[in-house]
């Protein structure tokens, strides 16, 4: 027979479960006549610990080069000059040349200099996802040693991704965005958060998913 609490092997009679030490009467006087995980899907774990923490672990690594290197930024700054350039170029001609050499010229300790919150907020948010990285590889490690706590910590570092990304771009819209429509008097609208919100929606999602699917294996975490 087979602990209630635990999944351990249990001999007949026991009256305590020789791995976590649950009585037998603890567990409501019942345990399972075979392991309780036989006939459990686990493929989605599977894929959570071979796939789906790696690519996070990637993902992060690119918001922090993106953020290094004022990737972002540029994307934002490219895209006003070019909404602004539409109307310019009806009267001028093109002025594709003049855009190649804006964007050559510009970097992100410029951007920095002339917005200083935003060099704070850049590089605590550069540590948080070097620190989302490590999270990614003590999280699978748990998941792996099917650990107690593993699926809590799996949900905690989903949310927390997807808050992360979702606070980054609305700060950097708020402070970097609101200055870009100041530059424009107006004339260009730039506005990047569908896609943080999307990823934000995404997270809550998966989480709550994540949520439900281990709660129903919580029996096989239990070292």
């Amino acid at each position: 027979m087979f602990c209630k609490n635990c999944g351990a092997e249990m001999k007949s009679g026991a009256a305590f479960c020789p791995k976590c030490g649950t009585p037998v009467s603890a567990a409501g006087g019942e345990v399972y006549g075979r392991r309780p995980w036989e006939g459990t899907s686990m493929q989605w774990h599977k894929l959570v610990t071979s796939l789906g923490l790696f690519g996070s672990a990637v993902v992060f690594l690119v918001f922090a080069i993106r953020t290094i290197l004022g990737s972002a930024y540029l994307h934002q700054v490219m895209s006003m000059i070019k909404k602004a350039v539409k109307v310019a170029e009806a009267f001028t001609g093109d002025l594709s040349s003049q855009i190649a050499e804006l964007k050559d010229e510009y970097s992100v300790g410029e951007i920095w200099d002339e917005l200083g919150g935003l060099k704070a907020v850049d590089i605590l948010m550069i540590i948080c996802w070097f620190a989302m990285i490590a999270a990614a590889f003590v999280v699978r490690h748990q998941l792996v040693q099917y650990r107690r706590n593993a699926p809590k910590h799996l949900v905690i570092f989903i949310l927390a991704g997807g808050c992360l990304y979702f606070l980054h771009s609305l700060v950097r819209q708020i402070v970097f965005g609101g200055e870009m429509s100041r530059m424009s008097m107006g004339m260009v609208s730039v506005n990047f958060m569908v896609l943080p919100v999307i990823g934000l929606i995404i997270a809550v999602a998966a989480a709550y998913f994540t949520h439900v699917y281990y709660k129903k294996r919580a029996v096989l975490f239990c070292n």
